[in-house]
């Protein structure tokens, strides 16, 4: 599903802070006419903007149940929940977003699932894309597929070590470029590759391959890294610091 990120738009919606009303989360939509028009389309996106925004500093349980609220009222109108689907799966999937969060995501992905309005081919995409993004989470033991070098060498954390991790998509050059802007960081640094042109010479770095690549990550959002502790616990989740943004691509698929 290919949809316009909501990066730029939240920020422009931190800066209407207060405009929530008095209710919070829970109270967002009430009184609020969520159709969307052509009409409408900009104010309603931002209006989406500053409740995603509104989420990120809310308890999970409340977070949730003013998901359900807004999904049970767009279920009354299937364009605008289709509108309304491409806008959370920008704000609560894409590595980009300040308000990534991979449970709600999770949750959007099930009611989509369950509501009646999508098509299997347009949910399943979107429920595997779920799952992937509970993996590698903060705290949470690091999870990758099969691995083996060029040579058939499998690869294993070194323990006490601390290991970056770039997931690469070789055919991609901005994505290459990305593995200079990441050789600072501290530790092992190992390529996840995926793409038919041969890996770059870049000292430093290792280069790992898997058929089962994409069974882990969402190889669209490439590139993107994340960072293991030397407990082979995520110290790092799925990112694009801000240091690095300028050497990395835009994912066309989020």
């Amino acid at each position: 599903m290919k949809t316009k990120f909501l990066s730029i738009i939240l920020s422009v919606a931190l800066l209407c802070a207060g405009c929530t009303g008095n209710n919070g989360a829970s109270g967002f939509w009430n009184d609020v006419d969520t159709t969307v028009t052509e009409e409408n389309y900009g104010e309603a996106q931002d209006r989406f903007a500053d409740f995603a925004e509104l989420l990120s500093t809310t308890s999970l349980k409340d977070a949730t149940k003013a998901l359900d609220k807004l999904m049970d009222k767009l279920s009354a109108d299937e364009v605008s929940y289709l509108v309304y689907s491409d806008w959370m799966v920008s704000a609560f999937h894409s590595i980009l977003s300040p308000v990534r969060n991979p449970e709600l995501f999770d949750k959007c992905a099930r009611r989509f699932s369950q509501d009646g309005i999508m098509n299997k081919g347009q949910y399943s995409p979107l429920l595997e894309l779920a799952a992937k993004d509970k993996l590698n989470l903060s705290g949470s033991e690091c999870s990758l597929p099969p691995l083996k070098d060029a040579e058939g060498t499998p690869f294993a954390l070194n323990p006490g070590e601390e290991t970056v991790f770039a997931v690469i998509n070789l055919d991609c050059a901005t994505c290459v470029s990305a593995l200079n802007a990441l050789s600072n960081k501290p530790g092992r640094h190992v390529a996840l590759c995926f793409g038919r042109t041969p890996a770059p010479v870049i000292p430093g770095w290792e280069y790992f391959y898997s058929d089962t690549m994409d069974d882990y990550f969402d190889l669209d959002a490439a590139p993107f890294w994340f960072a293991a502790d030397g407990n082979g616990r995520i110290s790092t989740e799925y990112s694009y610091a801000p240091e690095y943004k300028d050497s990395f691509a835009t994912p066309q698929n989020q």
